[in-house]
C-alpha cells in the first residue's frame, strides 16, 4: 500500500464515522446538546468538514466546496462564508441548526471527494513537501481522528435513541418515567459508571447504561 492510498483508507474511515453518527438523527438531536457549553454533533461534523475543506483548499490552490458548490447558501450559517467553527463561544454552536442530516452528510461526502481526488494523485515525495513555514506548530497527527470523536459521539447517539425507545415503551404503558434528557441537563441525573452509585431511579440508570451498552457495541463493530 503506497502512502496515498493509505491516506485515502484514512479519511475514508472518517467518512465511515460521519455517516454513522448523523444516519437517522432529527435536526433537534442533531442540536441537542448535553449541558450549554457542549457541541452538538452538527457543530462537530460541520466543523470537521469545514477544517477539512479550508486546509484542502489551502494546499490544493483550490476554491473551498463550501463556497464554490454553494453549500454556503445551502447551510444559511450566520457567519462569515469562511469560518470553520475555530474559536466559536457556546452561542456560536447553538446557532449550528440544520434541517436534516443529508445536509451535513452531503457537504462530507462533497468535501471527501475533493480530497480523494487530491490524495490519490499523491506521491511520497509531494507528501515530504512543507506546505506551511509560518513557524505555527499544529499538535496531532497528519489524519487524526475526527474531530467528533466516534465513540462520545455514538455514545450521545445511542442516548438519543434510548430516550425515544423509552418514550415508545411509555406510551404502551410497558414502564413509568422514560429517561429524560432534561435529566441530565436539570442535574437529576448522576449516575457514573466507574463504580459509584447512581442516586437516580433505578430504570434511569439502566436507561443509560444500555445506552452505553449501544454505543459500545456500535464502536466495537466498527474496528472489526
Amino acid at each position: 500500500m503506497t502512502s496515498a492510498e493509505l491516506l485515502v483508507d484514512a479519511f475514508g474511515r472518517i467518512r465511515e464515522v460521519v455517516h454513522r453518527v448523523v444516519d437517522g438523527l432529527t435536526p433537534e438531536q442533531l442540536a441537542f446538546r448535553v449541558d450549554p457549553e457542549a457541541n452538538s454533533i452538527a457543530w462537530l461534523v460541520c466543523h470537521l468538514t469545514r477544517i477539512q475543506d479550508d486546509h484542502l483548499a489551502d494546499v490544493a490552490q483550490a476554491q473551498q466546496v463550501w463556497t464554490w458548490q454553494g453549500w454556503v447558501e445551502r447551510f444559511g450559517l450566520p457567519f462569515d462564508p469562511l469560518a470553520t467553527g475555530y474559536g466559536h463561544r457556546a452561542d456560536d454552536v447553538a446557532a449550528v441548526q440544520v434541517d436534516s442530516g443529508e445536509l451535513l452528510v452531503g457537504y462530507y461526502d462533497a468535501i471527501h471527494q475533493q480530497t480523494t481526488r487530491y490524495v490519490e494523485r499523491l506521491g511520497d515525495a509531494d507528501l515530504a513537501r512543507i506546505v506551511d513555514r509560518s513557524g505555527a506548530w499544529v499538535g496531532g497527527s497528519p489524519v487524526p481522528r475526527p474531530a467528533l470523536n466516534g465513540d462520545r459521539e455514538g455514545l450521545l447517539c445511542g442516548f438519543l435513541r434510548e430516550v425515544e425507545v423509552a418514550e415508545e415503551a411509555d406510551q404502551r404503558s410497558e414502564h413509568p418515567a422514560p429517561l429524560l434528557a432534561e435529566d441530565l441537563l436539570e442535574g437529576r441525573y448522576q449516575y457514573r459508571s466507574a463504580g459509584r452509585t447512581s442516586i437516580a431511579p433505578p430504570r434511569r440508570a439502566a436507561g443509560i447504561r444500555e445506552a452505553s451498552s449501544i454505543a459500545a457495541s456500535r464502536s466495537s463493530a466498527s474496528k472489526t
